[in-house]
């Protein structure tokens, strides 16, 4: 592998997630957690993190040999919540290896 591409992203639960019943936040967790297996296999990695910062209650680390499976993986993730959550802060970058 000459490079890879690294998304890192944060997302914040919007307000209609925390007045949603335990069976509907199960049920977009179950959502988001089919979606990261379908994506999975388009992706070198793919790391989900509870975020301890007040801003933010998901991190995602995606890392690709192309953009294009970054930018569909952040769109497939993001839509299987439904509106429940909004992305807040996002980076992407390039991996090189040293000579």
């Amino acid at each position: 592998m000459s490079e890879a591409f690294m998304y890192v992203m944060s997302i914040k639960f919007d307000t209609s997630w925390w007045s949603k019943s335990k069976d509907e936040r199960a049920s977009l967790i179950s959502s988001l957690e089919e979606t990261e297996n379908k994506i999975r296999s388009n992706l070198i990695s793919l790391k989900r993190f509870v975020s301890v910062r007040g801003n933010s209650d998901l991190l995602y680390w995606f890392s690709s040999a192309d953009t294009d499976s970054l930018l569909n993986s952040r769109y497939s993730v993001l839509a299987s919540l439904r509106g429940a959550a909004s992305e807040g802060y996002s980076m992407i970058s390039v991996f090189r290896p040293s000579p």
